[in-house]
């Protein structure tokens, strides 16, 4: 399985609003152009879609004629030392934007709200008897060390929220993920920040599920935890080498394992997860198109047929990688 989505926080709740392993989540930049002004009306003759071109980059300039240029740039949802000098040279390219768009922007009043999200309701049995006392005996040797929560604390947890988290990759620096150093820097140089989603927009697609779904997503998570930490491994490693088309055949792995326990479950987690977002995210970016921003999202909301960059194309905006 993997680490995708996720969100933007120091906290370790708060970070487990942007991701459910590999599937939300995950990935960043570098550097090249500064134009700023509206581009040219034609796309050259030698253009490519980019769905027929290796995507190895994790930064994108996007024009159209009579529209300000625009950045896409693909994070990835740790703390990880080794993200930093990626976050170094995003922020020259936030620093020549009038604003960064992030998933989300969490205030502490978001925080509040998702940790009340991962809550089971108040007054209502606690996770033993909801998912049985075997399976809670499983989360609490195999996923709970993971997590860094108490047994009794857990207790009180949804079953979704456990797999959440458990999924979220383990601190490696200082607690301040890449999204985070992103909108400290945009804070530094004074450019406005925006979030494209909100908490509701995320939790909402967890908080729908149904009993069996929360269990099977919970159990599904107990079943690969053995292979966890290799899928993260991987992942950074394929977000390092800016190999977007690596992480897209890597999610549809996990979407496919995770189909072979529940079909159902797999279809509704990748629409709600990776589809409905990307096109959400890829409107409310269009809307702010009137000046130049820099959008940041985790790197497998990019590539792909329903990717935020594919979608943008289809509606008229030539897509150039700014890496070599």
């Amino acid at each position: 399985m993997l680490n995708v989505i996720a969100r933007s926080n120091a906290t370790r709740l708060s970070k487990a609003t942007g991701c459910t392993r590999l599937w939300i989540a995950i990935l960043t930049l570098v550097v090249t152009a500064w134009s700023t002004v509206a581009t040219a009306c034609e796309r050259p003759r030698d253009y490519q879609s980019i769905l027929t071109r290796p995507n190895q980059a994790l930064l994108y300039k996007v024009e159209k004629c009579g529209v300000p240029v625009q950045y896409v740039f693909g994070t990835f949802h740790s703390d990880s030392p080794d993200l930093t000098p990626l976050a170094a040279m995003a922020g020259d390219y936030i620093r020549q934007s009038d604003q960064l768009n992030l998933e989300i922007v969490m205030t502490p009043l978001d925080q509040k709200r998702a940790h009340f999200f991962m809550l089971l309701p108040s007054g209502s049995p606690d996770l033993p008897d909801v998912i049985g006392t075997d399976m809670f005996m499983q989360v609490r040797k195999k996923l709970l060390p993971l997590i860094g929560l108490s047994p009794m604390a857990a207790k009180r947890y949804q079953p979704w929220a456990i797999a959440i988290l458990a999924q979220y990759p383990k601190p490696e620096g200082d607690g301040m993920v890449l999204d985070s150093r992103l909108q400290a820097i945009a804070a530094q140089a004074q450019v406005p920040v925006d979030s494209l989603e909100d908490v509701d927009d995320q939790f909402e697609i967890f908080t729908e599920m149904n009993k069996q779904e929360a269990f099977y997503f919970l159990e599904h998570t107990l079943e690969q935890v053995d292979t966890l930490e290799a899928d993260l491994v991987e992942l950074k490693r394929l977000y390092l080498n800016r190999d977007l088309t690596g992480i897209y055949e890597m999610s549809r792995r996990v979407f496919g394992e995770l189909a072979e326990k529940d079909a159902g479950l797999a279809r509704y987690l990748e629409e709600e997860l990776i589809d409905k977002r990307n096109i959400r995210m890829a409107q409310a970016m269009e809307e702010d198109f009137d000046k130049t921003t820099l959008t940041a999202v985790g790197a497998l909301h990019l590539p792909g047929e329903k990717g935020i960059l594919y979608l943008l194309e289809q509606d008229g905006y030539t897509i150039t990688p700014l890496e070599n």
